[in-house]
């Protein structure tokens, strides 16, 4: 699972003031601030589009 991690994941938005947080609707973490090497089951990348 190498680079699958928040600071790689499309729905891992950045804020300067609580570090990561999730953004993903369909995963447990959603709202949760994580760490930038936090894993996760619905990780995607940010070139991950299906609409392509």
């Amino acid at each position: 699972m190498s680079g699958k991690c928040y600071g790689t994941c499309k729905y891992g938005i950045y804020n300067e003031m609580q570090g990561y947080v999730c953004v993903n609707g369909d995963s447990e973490y959603v709202a949760d601030f994580v760490e930038y090497g936090h894993t996760c089951e619905d990780w995607e990348g940010e070139d991950d589009d299906e609409h392509n």
